[in-house]
């Protein structure tokens, strides 16, 4: 899913990606090729992420600096407490945006 502004150049589309379904590393890849010379901006909802139960941080944290390697921006919304806390001790804060949910919030774009 995908949300343009009003000016619909390639830095104003965003693009809402589930790491459940999705494997970032090859949609960045792929968003790269077919547009060269933009940075797609993928919007992660960590609220509900699989392999944080199943494969803990690391793997997450090795998904994301892959996703960023392949060209990709990323902002990760909905970053609970304890994800938060572990990221920027990783100092992963520094490489990729971090937005706590405030309470009924949906998206960072609405």
């Amino acid at each position: 899913m995908l949300r343009a502004s009003d000016n619909p150049d390639s830095s104003s589309i965003f693009y809402n990606v589930d790491l459940n379904t999705t494997d970032p590393v090859d949609l960045a890849r792929r968003l790269v090729r077919t547009v060269p010379g933009a940075q797609p901006r993928l919007l992660i909802d960590c609220r509900r992420l699989k392999c944080l139960h199943t494969l803990g941080v690391s793997y997450l944290a090795s998904q994301l600096l892959l996703t960023r390697q392949a060209g990709a921006y990323i902002l990760l919304y909905n970053v609970g407490p304890v994800l938060e806390r572990a990221l920027r001790l990783l100092c992963l804060d520094q490489v990729f945006e971090l937005r706590a949910a405030a309470s009924g919030e949906q998206s960072p774009l609405y």
